[in-house]
């Protein structure tokens, strides 16, 4: 089914993809005047440079930031990883101001669910799902971007959200809204992941909390210098160069990575896709690359990006020829020691690790994470029912088993 076709509507005289629907004007703060919302759906090859910098300007004041749907990082994402995939903007807008964003992939179905449904969208890079919605404007802006998705017009019966934020202003925000417009969530996944909170980081952090890691890391440290010189270096702007970029992705294709065919110089594409997004979030001045360099050569790099109030940690890389200085272990205490002053004005900084990983002995703090899925409709809610049956997931898969036997 063509992207036309899927969003063809009785209802709507025009069969293109993008639509406007008037929202319940919602007043979120009584000092405002409550003013109606439009809700238009578009394809990719629509964004234009006047969407691009109010969705810019958006994830500047977001309720929750979010690096992966920041337009440096969804565009070249959907124009390099995910080309063919069948992708649905959904902007929420009152007059010129975007209030709202969220994008999504249409799927004929999934594990999850055995009929058409929208998943938040999420590349082989991606590790935090969710909306952008304005920190002013947030209830009524999702009130509107859900109301439109669960329309009955529409041919989809869910909404995936995979590692979405479990806690914080969105997450009781979605608990409260959807509620109300009959949407209901099950929950298939939940983890912790380390977070770090820059406002107390620093060298008071590490010599209380990793003080055994650090008397390492200084013994490792005086080693290494007997090679040379040791300095490490954190790079922000202009100072993000087409070289420190390179730098990097040779040092993220080395060791196991190059082997297994995982690093993003492994492919044209994941390159090319990190590259555009590298260079787009330096120029706004929201990339910090870190480097740590023996005798003038770079031995170990980090890529880390900013949205709103939060940064997050991207990839990394090292030279597996000096694996026995652990310079990617010097790498990160280097800039958690810094973190106040690189990330000063910044809540919270997401590792975007995997669980297991190293970064959960060093960055201890804890964000929540799920992974669901809202019905929008009868259909989406019976098909989960029966899904969650069969799957076994919660209790329910035990309650079928006692009543097959009684």
């Amino acid at each position: 089914m063509s992207r036309t076709t899927l969003y063809n509507s009785a209802t709507v005289a025009n069969s293109s993809l993008a639509h406007v629907v008037q929202a319940n004007p919602v007043q979120a703060n009584p000092v405002k005047s409550a003013r109606a919302l439009t809700v238009r759906a578009i394809h990719p090859a629509e964004v234009d440079e006047q969407l691009i910098r109010a969705w810019a300007a958006l994830e500047g004041r977001c309720l929750e930031g979010n690096a992966y749907l920041s337009p440096h990082f969804m565009l070249p994402a959907l124009k390099h990883l995910s080309p063919s995939a069948d992708i649905l903007i959904v902007l929420v807008e009152s007059g010129e101001t975007l209030l709202g964003l969220g994008v999504f992939e249409a799927v004929s179905y999934s594990d999850r669910m055995p009929s058409r449904h929208l998943r938040a969208y999420r590349s082989i890079h991606t590790y935090l799902t969710g909306v952008l919605l304005d920190q002013d404007q947030a209830r009524p802006a999702l009130q509107a971007m859900l109301g439109y998705l669960c329309e009955p017009r529409h041919p989809w019966h869910g909404i995936e959200f995979t590692d979405r934020p479990g806690d914080g202003p969105l997450d009781q925000l979605l608990h409260e809204v959807a509620p109300s417009l009959g949407m209901a969530w099950t929950e298939y996944g939940r983890t912790e992941r380390p977070t770090l909170l820059p406002a107390h980081a620093g060298e008071n952090y590490v010599n209380r909390f990793l003080h055994r890691r650090a008397k390492d890391a200084r013994r490792r440290w005086r080693r290494l210098a007997e090679l040379g010189p040791v300095s490490w270096t954190c790079r922000t702007g202009s100072e993000i160069t087409a070289e420190c970029i390179e730098r990097f992705l040779e040092l993220e294709n080395l060791g196991w990575k190059k082997n297994s065919s995982a690093s993003l110089l492994s492919s044209p594409s994941q390159a090319a896709f990190f590259r555009e997004t590298a260079r787009a979030f330096a120029a706004v001045g929201n990339a910090v690359f870190t480097e740590l360099s023996v005798a003038g050569k770079v031995i170990a790099s980090t890529s880390n990006f900013c949205s709103g109030m939060a940064g997050f940690a991207f990839k990394l890389g090292w030279h597996p020829d000096y694996a026995v200085y652990s310079p990617g272990l010097l790498n990160e205490l280097e800039l958690i020691r810094a973190a106040p002053q690189v990330w000063g004005n910044l809540e919270i900084a997401d590792s975007g690790s995997s669980p297991g990983s190293f970064m959960e002995n060093i960055w201890l703090a804890r964000r929540t994470l799920v992974s669901g899925m809202y019905a929008t409709d009868r259909t989406g809610r019976v098909q989960l029912a029966i899904v969650r049956l069969l799957r076994g997931d919660g209790n329910s898969f035990p309650q079928m088993r006692r009543l097959g036997t009684t």
